[in-house]
């Protein structure tokens, strides 16, 4: 018998390569992905020195170009001036170096003058150079407990720098103004990424009539605003304005600062003079801005700032209808009455603005954080409706530590309303699902609510939903008396008693929280407070951006967040 034995070619190949009688491997080494380009920009800044875990002492090229791979921190510096470390991405600003959305931040500020006055031609608009020399000449050194951030927003930042900026090679022997450093950069990524400034008006729905409610004196009253532009982008036209039926002025307009401002020049030569209308806020559900209206010849980001910092008093309004106009009419003149509220919230924008400090800030303090905060979830708003929806989401109000969870441990407040003489917290219950529960609480960004300096006090509402206890089309209303139970009242000895609030707690904040298993749409949410002296509150301690050793080894079972965020931080540890 002729017995053929057939061994499959890919065995016997394997025969071979391995050898007889002994153990062997094969190791295919594939070659590395390429990395990354991002882009650092005021204009794309050349010269900088950059460190990630895959590059050191890299240095950003002409074009502003550096290499980086996906989920790095980056740490660019310049000589001895380092910045806070920042995660890599396509396209980097100081914006993102100092983790805040308004240009107006102080160090954000610093550095856009730092990098512009660094530039050796002295001419941004060209791009920034910084020459090897200003390595050599710049010094940074910090006072005990200074973060960078701190360094770059303090008073003596300027002093600081002018000391050697005569030395770093560059046409400036100091720092240029900061209204000329923001507007570059406004007007930079404006151009380069179409990039508006938050709240910037839509200039597509800015042709033809615009009503203009205003308060005049004791009185409101309709102007018209008459735009002709002179082409489709409408960025720039004619103008006339309508006051009582008669044509008053005259002249041309265009939009400035990232389409935040409408400027209108009438007159001609040295009698030439301009208004700014500034955007202070955008009503998404009627489409209307709330604006400043200035004459003042200061300089543009001076005129943008001063708007932002004072509160918006909603009492000068561009509406794109004239039955829209009659409707704000009617608001103008009910201002008065709401004269006495801490809060008042509409909720007549979008998301991703409710979420930040150019719809609504901390306090009135330069580069303030945003009042409203997600502590979990992600809760929406309804920009057609202008209502907020919980879906088993948190969010907190008046929070100046939002990315530090409450613990039982603290001693003190970090919020901005002083509701240790007792407070009001109200809104309408638009629609439920009618599943769940809602909690409120005080100075916990939890959902636990013994995590808070009050104690489990903290959570002073916790019911379910349904049509009892927040029956849809009607108002929700708390009201706590000090000293009294925040759930059972006057009754301190209710077997349901949760305690009372903490009165030597002069800053607090707000949390609202439905459950994974609940739905709750709200609107026009109020809050009141019997105090209006509210403490000075110490500034947070700037944070760290986790960083992760690789390779990571994990099953991911019990991650419940963003894989680059601290929590998943907590659990690779």
């Amino acid at each position: 018998m002729n017995n053929t034995i057939k061994i499959p070619s890919c065995l016997l190949l394997t025969a071979i390569l391995a050898g007889c009688g002994e153990e062997s491997s094969i190791n295919v080494k594939e070659a590395p992905l390429p990395p990354i380009q991002g882009v650092f920009v005021d204009s794309p800044v050349t010269g900088l020195t950059y460190n990630s875990p895959s590059v050191t002492n890299g240095v950003t090229t002409a074009d502003g170009q550096f290499d980086y791979y996906r989920g790095e921190a980056v740490d660019f510096s310049i000589g001895a001036l380092t910045f806070p470390t920042v995660a890599a991405a396509n396209v980097l600003t100081p914006l993102a170096v100092f983790s805040t959305d308004t240009v107006f931040h102080p160090a954000v500020i610093n550095s856009l003058r730092l990098l512009q006055s660094l530039d050796v031609d002295g001419d941004p608009s060209n791009g920034i150079t910084i020459s090897a020399q200003a390595a050599q000449a710049a010094q940074m050194t910090l006072g005990e407990g200074q973060t960078v951030t701190d360094y770059f927003s303090s008073d003596e930042f300027e002093a600081n720098v002018n000391a050697w900026l005569a030395d770093a090679g560059s046409v400036n022997s100091s720092l240029i103004p900061a209204d000329q450093a923001i507007v570059h950069f406004v007007d930079f990524i404006f151009e380069q990424y179409n990039s508006t400034q938050p709240l910037a008006f839509n200039t597509a729905d800015f042709s033809g009539t615009l009503y203009n409610p205003l308060v005049q004196g004791s009185e409101a009253t309709i102007a018209q605003l008459i735009l002709t532009p002179v082409d489709e982008a409408n960025l720039s036209g004619t103008f006339s304005q309508v006051v009582d039926g008669s044509e008053t002025v005259t002249g041309s307009y265009a939009f400035l600062f990232g389409n935040r401002v409408l400027a209108l020049t009438s007159g001609e030569g040295e009698s030439a003079t301009t208004e700014y209308i500034i955007s202070r806020s955008h009503n998404t559900v009627n489409n209307s801005y709330s604006v400043c209206a200035t004459s003042d010849v200061s300089a543009l980001a001076t005129l943008v700032l001063t708007c932002d910092s004072n509160d918006d008093a909603k009492n000068n309004i561009l509406v794109f209808s004239e039955q829209q106009a009659q409707e704000e009419l009617i608001k103008l003149n009910d201002l008065a009455e709401q004269a006495g509220l801490a809060l008042i919230e509409e909720f007549d924008t979008d998301t991703e603005t409710f979420f930040s400090s150019s719809y609504k800030s901390l306090s009135a303090e330069q580069g303030s954080g945003p009042l409203y905060f997600k502590s979990g979830g992600s809760a929406e708003i309804d920009d057609v409706a202008g209502q907020l929806i919980l879906e088993g989401d948190r969010i907190t109000i008046g929070n100046t530590l939002p990315g530090k969870e409450s613990t039982a441990a603290d001693n003190s407040g970090v919020g901005i309303y002083n509701l240790s003489e007792g407070f009001t917290l109200s809104f309408d219950v638009i629609a439920h699902n009618g599943a769940g529960g809602l909690s409120l609480y005080v100075d916990n960004n939890t959902a636990s609510q013994s995590n808070s300096v009050h104690g489990g006090a903290s959570k002073f509402y916790g019911k379910d939903i349904n049509e009892t206890t927040t029956p849809a089309g009607k108002r929700f209303s708390y009201t706590y008396i000090p000293g009294e139970d925040v759930n059972t009242g006057a009754d301190l000895t209710h077997v349901d008693a949760r305690g009372i609030l903490n009165p030597d707690i002069k800053n607090s904040y707000f949390q609202i929280r439905t459950d994974s298993a609940a739905m709750m749409v709200i609107d026009n949410l109020t809050i009141e407070t019997v105090a209006t002296d509210v403490p000075d509150v110490d500034p947070p301690v700037e944070g760290e951006i986790p960083t992760v050793e690789l390779p990571i080894t994990t099953d991911f079972t019990a991650l419940t967040a963003d894989i680059f965020s601290v929590d998943h931080q907590k659990i690779i540890d």
